[in-house]
């Protein structure tokens, strides 16, 4: 495993690593219950809790490693901008962390991520220029924001 650069299959070793600690936590857990039910088999009534938190574990690493994933499959010409935006409407955007919507009523735009959180996977499109001369490519949707957001930048399309 890389330690300077982790990568999805990093994340997901370890994973995997998670699962099979919570398995071997539950086998103890069914082999005191298998003695009888005494004071070995009631010292064992945390470990239900310990498989649970080790399956969290892996469960959030897979998590991670799938937002790793769509980061690296982002095209070389995209955004990049650090947070996604609606690529319709702009910086209208709520996530819960799982799940990412446009808050735009009519807009039907869903994400099965947390869009909001990771950099914007959309073309770029428009060049914005602020007031001291800095320029920044972006999408449609950032080009929206900038132009309702900072005062006295141009922003043109890219032709």
């Amino acid at each position: 495993m890389s330690t300077t650069r982790p990568t999805p299959a990093d994340l997901r070793e370890l994973a995997a690593a998670a699962d099979d600690l919570a398995t071997r936590i539950e086998a103890v857990q069914a082999a005191l219950r298998a003695e009888d039910p005494g004071a070995r088999s009631r010292a064992g009534f945390r470990l239900h809790e310990a498989a649970g938190q080790a399956r969290r574990v892996s469960a959030a690493l897979e998590d991670t490693a799938g937002e790793l994933a769509r980061i690296a499959a982002t095209p070389d010409l995209a955004c990049g901008i650090e947070w996604g935006v609606c690529p319709q409407h702009g910086n209208t955007l709520v996530s819960d962390g799982d799940r990412t919507v446009c808050k735009v009523e009519e807009c039907p735009r869903r994400w099965g991520y947390d869009r909001v959180s990771t950099p914007c996977p959309e073309p770029v499109t428009h060049r914005i220029t602020d007031t001291t001369g800095a320029t920044y490519d972006v999408c449609d949707g950032h080009a929206i924001s900038a132009r309702q957001r900072i005062t006295g930048a141009t922003v043109e399309p890219i032709t």
